[in-house]
């Protein structure tokens, strides 16, 4: 993983997101990482660590009713 861009791992990132599969997802994160969504909803703003990214990813499912489906709008190497 170490010789992965950035780019690589948001895409990995997305794979797993997709394939609602929350271990996978989270196997990306440091420990301390930070996820912020925005908007003004139940799921905006920063949440920091797998406890907490995993709270949230969950309530998306579960609000949804396993129905959420996003799409990204933009995945760039900088």
């Amino acid at each position: 993983m170490a010789d992965e861009s950035a780019l690589d791992i948001a895409k990995r990132a997305w794979d797993y997101w997709v394939a609602a599969d929350l271990d996978g997802f989270l196997s990306l994160w440091d420990e301390d990482g930070v996820w912020t969504n925005g908007g003004s909803s139940q799921i905006s703003g920063p949440r920091q660590g797998h406890a907490a990214i995993a709270a949230v990813a969950q309530t998306v499912f579960e609000v949804s009713g396993g129905t959420f489906k996003a799409h990204p709008v933009e995945l760039a190497a900088v």
